[in-house]
């Protein structure tokens, strides 16, 4: 019964040994420089913590109405700002650029 009960703790102990170690691994990077970052920094962190919008994966469309609910609940940007916005989070963090890069790097090499 003691047996058991070590053997148990000690895979509980292991798997969250895992979960954190996974967890560190994947801490959050640090965004690519540009003018939409900047812009995002000065509209958008007041109400969201950066990583929380680029860790989103959206397709262009997506980024666009994401955009244009965040300006009709308050978001002080011009237009002219949201295209630089979307233009940035779709080039760098879209589910197409996503799926491609995954794609390319699962491919055998020749």
């Amino acid at each position: 019964m003691l047996f058991r009960r070590t053997c148990a703790l000690l895979t509980v102990g292991t798997s969250m040994l895992a979960i954190v170690s996974l967890c560190a691994a994947q801490a959050p990077v640090e965004p690519p420089a540009g003018p939409g970052l900047d812009l995002i920094k000065r509209s958008c962190v007041s109400c969201h913590d950066i990583y929380m919008i680029t860790s989103k994966r959206k397709t262009p469309d997506e980024w666009a109405e994401t955009m244009e609910l965040m300006a009709a609940r308050g978001a002080e940007v011009t237009p002219e700002e949201m295209q630089v916005i979307e233009e940035y989070l779709s080039q760098n963090f879209s589910k197409v650029a996503t799926d491609a890069a995954t794609a390319q790097a699962h491919q055998p090499s020749q």
